[in-house]
């Protein structure tokens, strides 16, 4: 099962966004004569770094049931027994794999809101993939698909809205990524001539 932490511990993203920019900043300064020499290595320079700055957002899969075990637990008395009890649940194992910058889980929006009756979970991925334990008193895939996408309500909304704000910081940055090194491009070619 994956982990998952609080929303109210997660930075705001625009703190991910400055880190992209300096990184950005690095790229360009560090780059030698040879990476922007002829234009074919100057549009592999221009696609690496962008790769390397450009937030791709997170599109999830179809979730799938990947895993399941059947374990006694203990209940606590209810209306229905008095006295509590021991009962069969099934422990089913639902993974969301998902394409996408994975660093957008550590990240909220700069508007995240929440309500009471959200779970206040961040599920954070294991590689490309979030796994969350669903118990369900019988093998339904269903009710199963829909308890995990429940928990998984918190992680779609910061998603969502980190999404939503990384593909306009994308395009504001992509215009600049281009001018920088247009310039720097000029600048060695200058400086090496």
């Amino acid at each position: 099962m994956s982990t998952y932490v609080s929303p109210m511990q997660l930075q705001i993203n625009s703190n991910l966004f400055s880190i992209r920019e300096n990184e950005l900043k690095h790229l360009v300064g560090n780059l030698k004569p040879n990476d922007v020499k002829d234009d074919v290595q100057f549009t592999h320079t221009t696609a690496r770094i962008k790769n390397n700055v450009l937030l791709k957002p997170v599109t999830f899969q179809d979730p799938k049931i990947t895993n399941h075990s059947q374990v006694e637990k203990n209940y606590p008395p209810d209306f229905q027994n008095l006295f509590g009890g021991k009962r069969m649940i099934n422990i089913i194992s639902v993974e969301f794999q998902f394409d996408g910058s994975s660093e957008l889980f550590n990240y909220s929006p700069n508007n995240l809101s929440f309500g009471s009756s959200s779970n206040m979970r961040v599920y954070q991925p294991y590689g490309n993939s979030i796994t969350v334990d669903v118990e369900l008193p019988d093998l339904d895939k269903n009710k199963a698909i829909s308890a995990a996408k429940a928990q998984m309500e918190m992680t779609f909304g910061v998603i969502n809205g980190n999404n939503t704000q990384a593909i306009q910081w994308n395009m504001s940055i992509e215009s600049s990524i281009d001018s920088m090194l247009i310039a720097k491009r000029k600048e060695l070619l200058d400086f090496y001539s």
